[in-house]
């Protein structure tokens, strides 16, 4: 949540909170002005409380303060006046917010419907944040208006709610969909530190996987959570290898072998691996961006939660691939081959998967 200003009497060291309950039947609105110089003399006598008590005050309730909500044209605050019959604020209290209180208290209705666009602006931001920068975030209007329902969204509204998010780095309506991009520093910080390996450690565990993958001694590669910056993989065997929640910056892996190869929650950026082969490999929730994956194969691999921003995949290869949440933004697959791709990941795996319609893949 973005932080704001509120302006409240606190109390110092109080060992608990009391509080009066309070019926407001009456509300007042000063000038700027009058409302300042109210607020600085409570105890002064005031035409406005007087007129209140002959005029608007309810009759006592037992267990019940009557109150009147003083509001002025220059602030949303107010001040709560409990008169007990006198001409001056015998009792009170400053309440921020004061007056958006009132008028949602006065039509529930409204209260309801802000309530559903804010949980609704929300969630958006929050799926927002998962996809991450620079990647652009893609929200269809037809989703939006069926969650919060045709006859109450008003997508002008909304825009503007989600321009008044500090997560917003940018934000464009294209066509149907609304493109959102959130700014880096609010992104979710790694739950480790990333780990960044020095060129003989990198080239020991390259070589000692080679043996492994031959059964020749050995060991398994596992640059999970490791920071790749220019490194080139370009022609290497590392089938098998594990680089979950790992990042590649600028890397090259052209010709790379990366068969059954674990990519969880990886992310790619300006990365070349054309002609790369990554056969039943698992790259649920990776981030490819402003990557050349030219003839790449990736056939049958796990591609869900998958996001491709700014890709050029010329005669690249996903066939029979699971694709469910995959997020395609402004890529070049003019001759992708997404033959055999699903959805269903309960039909994932078949011999023969069913291809995706052509509605389906827009």
């Amino acid at each position: 949540m973005q932080p704001y200003l509120l302006k409240v009497p606190l109390q110092r060291k109080e060992p608990e909170i009391h509080f009066d309950a309070c019926q407001v039947d009456y509300v007042c609105t000063l000038s700027d002005s009058e409302f300042r110089f109210f607020q600085h003399n409570l105890m002064e006598e005031q035409d406005f409380l007087r007129d209140y008590n002959l005029h608007h005050a309810s009759p006592p309730t037992e267990g019940i303060r009557n109150a009147v909500m003083v509001l002025s044209t220059g602030t949303d605050d107010g001040i709560l006046v409990c008169t007990e019959g006198y001409d001056y604020a015998r009792y009170s209290a400053y309440v921020p917010n004061a007056r958006q209180i009132l008028q949602l208290k006065q039509y529930p209705a409204l209260q309801d419907y802000v309530s559903g666009m804010t949980e609704l602006a929300n969630r958006c931001i929050q799926k927002a944040l998962t996809v991450g920068h620079p990647v652009q975030y893609g929200i269809s209007l037809a989703d939006l208006q069926s969650y919060a329902g045709n006859d109450t969204f008003n997508t002008n509204l909304f825009l503007e709610m989600l321009g008044n998010r500090h997560e917003v780095d940018d934000m464009e309506l294209d066509g149907d969909e609304i493109l959102l991009t959130v700014s880096l520093e609010y992104l979710p910080k790694r739950d480790r530190e990333l780990r960044v390996l020095n060129d003989d450690e990198f080239k020991v565990a390259c070589a000692k996987h080679l043996l492994w993958q031959y059964d020749a001694g050995g060991a398994q590669a596992d640059f999970s959570n490791c920071e790749f910056n220019g490194a080139d993989f370009s022609g290497m065997e590392l089938n098998s290898a594990v680089f979950d929640g790992a990042v590649f910056k600028n890397c090259r892996f052209q010709d790379a072998s990366l068969c059954f190869a674990s990519f969880r929650g990886c992310t790619f950026i300006g990365c070349d691996c054309r002609d790369a082969t990554a056969e039943e490999a698992n790259f649920r929730g990776t981030v490819f961006d402003h990557c050349q994956m030219g003839g790449a194969v990736m056939t049958h691999s796990d591609l869900s939660d998958v996001v491709l921003q700014d890709c050029k995949m010329e005669h690249a290869s996903i066939r029979n691939c699971l694709i469910k949440g995959m997020l395609m933004t402004d890529n070049d697959c003019t001759t992708l081959d997404m033959i055999g791709t699903t959805v269903d990941a309960e039909a994932w795996g078949a011999e023969a998967p069913q291809a995706l319609s052509e509605e389906e893949l827009q």
